[in-house]
C-alpha cells in the first residue's frame, strides 16, 4: 500500500478493547472490594432503623339507612388533608400521650419531635376507598410498631372528633333556630290578637318539629364518627436503615464507575499505540512482522517472523533494488535491518538486494526514503506517538516513497528470554 493514501478510519480492535476491560476489571476488584467491605463493616456498627407501618381504610362511598337518613359518619377527606392533619400538633402531642399512658399530661416535646421525624404516609386511591399507610420508625421493632400504632389511632381519634364538631355545628345551628322561633311565639301570643292564632299555632308545630331535630342531632353527635377505620395494625417491622449489603453494592458500583472514568480519561489523554494491530489502524498499512509475540522473543533474532516480510519483498522488489529498513527508533531499526541483511545473505541475494537502515529525522533520510524500492517502516508499540506516526506516514507519502508495511519491534529495554538452542548441523 501506497504512503500517500489517507489512512482508515479509526476503529477498536477486540484486543485492545479486552486489555480495556481486564484492566478496568482489575482496578475495580482492587479498589472495589476493600471499599465495600468497609462500607458493610461500617453500616453493621451504625445503630439500626426499623419501619412499622398500619393500614387505614377511608370509604369514599356512604351507605343510606332504610329510612333515608345518612348514618352518622362523616365524608371522607382528600389523602393531602390527612396528611396535612398528621402533622399537626395536636395530633402529635395525642399521639404521644397515647404512647406515654398519661393523655391528661403534657407530652415529652422530644417525643414529639421524634415522631414527627420518623412519621411516613403513604396511600392508594381507587374508586370505592382510600388506603393510608402509617408508618414509623424507630430503633427496634417494638417501639417502631407501637408509634405507628399510636399514630394511626390518634388520626381516628381526629376523624372522629372531626365528625362529632360538625354534628354539634348541626345542633348549635338547629338551637339557634329554636330559640328564633320561641321569640317569634312569645310575641304573636302577647299580641292578644284572634287574627294571630293560626300563625301561633303554625310555630308550634314548627318548634316541636325542630325539636325532634335537634333530639336527632344530639344523638348522632353522640355516635358520630370519622370515615376512618382500621384494617391492619402494625404487627412487624422490617428494617430499613443501615443496610450493610446495599450500602456495600452501592460503594462498590461507585468505585467502579469512578476506576472507569479514570480509565476512558487516561485512554482519551494517552496517545502511545498498544498493540501491533493499532500500528497498521494508525499507518494505514499491513504489519508484516511482529517482533512483539511471545515466539518472536524466545527465539531473539526474531528471524522467523522476518520471513514473511522477505518474501513479500521478493515479490516487490526488483534485482538490484534496495530496501530502506526506517523507523523513529535507531536501535531497532538497525536490528531489523541486520535480520533482515542476514536472510539475504542466507538466501544468496545478498548481491541483489542491498539492506540499508535510516532513522527518518531528517529531510535527507525521506529522500533516501523516496530513491528506495521499498520501505519497511520499524515502529514501537506502547513506545510510538500515534500523532507522530501519522505525521511521520503523511512526510512518506509527500515524497512518495513506497512503504510496503510495518514491523512491530520490541521496546529497546524489554528482555529478550531465554534464546532457543539451535538446530545440530
Amino acid at each position: 500500500m501506497a504512503a500517500g493514501t489517507a489512512p482508515p478510519e479509526m476503529s477498536l480492535p477486540w484486543p485492545t478493547l479486552r486489555r480495556f476491560l481486564v484492566t478496568v476489571a482489575t482496578w475495580s476488584l482492587l479498589l472495589g472490594v476493600p471499599a465495600a467491605y468497609l462500607a458493610y463493616a461500617s453500616s453493621q456498627r451504625a445503630a439500626p432503623v426499623f419501619l412499622a407501618e398500619a393500614t387505614l381504610l377511608a370509604p369514599l362511598r356512604t351507605v343510606e339507612l332504610a329510612t333515608g337518613e345518612e348514618p352518622p359518619v362523616a365524608p371522607p377527606l382528600t389523602p393531602r388533608a390527612y396528611q396535612a392533619a398528621l402533622r399537626s400538633a395536636a395530633l402529635l402531642a395525642d399521639a404521644a400521650s397515647r404512647l406515654t399512658g398519661t393523655p391528661g399530661d403534657a407530652p415529652d416535646p422530644a417525643l414529639v419531635e421524634d415522631l414527627r421525624d420518623g412519621m411516613t404516609l403513604r396511600w392508594d386511591e381507587s374508586t370505592r376507598s382510600i388506603t393510608l399507610v402509617v408508618g414509623a420508625r424507630a430503633h427496634d421493632r417494638e417501639t417502631a410498631m407501637a408509634r405507628a400504632n399510636a399514630v394511626a389511632d390518634a388520626l381516628v381519634a381526629w376523624d372522629d372528633a372531626r365528625a362529632r364538631s360538625a354534628a354539634a355545628r348541626v345542633t348549635l345551628s338547629l338551637e339557634e333556630q329554636l330559640a328564633t322561633l320561641g321569640d317569634q311565639l312569645a310575641d304573636l301570643r302577647a299580641s292578644g290578637s284572634r287574627a294571630d292564632l293560626p300563625q301561633v299555632a303554625a310555630v308550634s308545630l314548627l318548634t316541636v318539629s325542630v325539636r325532634d331535630a335537634i333530639a336527632v342531632a344530639r344523638s348522632q353527635a353522640v355516635v358520630a364518627r370519622g370515615n376512618l377505620e382500621f384494617l391492619q395494625p402494625a404487627t412487624r417491622a422490617s428494617q430499613v436503615a443501615p443496610s450493610p449489603l446495599v450500602n456495600a453494592v452501592t460503594v462498590f458500583a461507585l468505585t467502579a464507575m469512578v476506576v472507569l472514568a479514570v480509565a476512558l480519561v487516561r485512554a482519551g489523554a494517552d496517545r502511545r499505540v498498544h498493540a501491533a494491530s493499532g500500528l497498521a489502524d494508525v499507518a494505514g498499512v499491513p504489519v508484516l512482522a511482529d517482533l512483539t509475540r511471545r515466539t518472536a522473543i524466545a527465539r531473539g533474532s526474531g528471524l522467523g517472523e522476518l520471513r514473511f516480510l522477505k518474501a513479500h519483498l521478493d515479490r516487490t522488489v526488483r534485482p538490484g533494488g534496495e530496501v530502506l529498513v526506517a523507523g523513529v527508533a535507531g536501535q531497532a531499526v538497525q536490528q531489523v535491518a541486520t535480520a533482515l541483511d542476514r536472510l539475504y545473505a542466507e538466501s544468496g541475494a545478498s548481491r541483489a538486494v542491498r539492506v540499508v537502515a535510516a532513522v527518518l529525522a531528517s529531510g535527507e533520510a525521506l529522500e533516501r526514503a523516496a530513491g528506495a524500492d521499498a520501505v519497511v517502516l520499524v515502529a514501537e508499540p506502547r513506545a510510538v506517538d500515534r500523532i507522530e506516526l501519522r505525521q511521520l506516514m503523511a512526510w512518506l507519502g509527500r515524497v512518495r516513497a513506497n512503504v510496503v508495511g510495518l514491523v512491530a519491534a520490541r521496546p529497546a529495554g524489554r528482555p529478550r528470554g531465554r534464546r532457543a538452542p539451535g538446530r545440530p548441523a
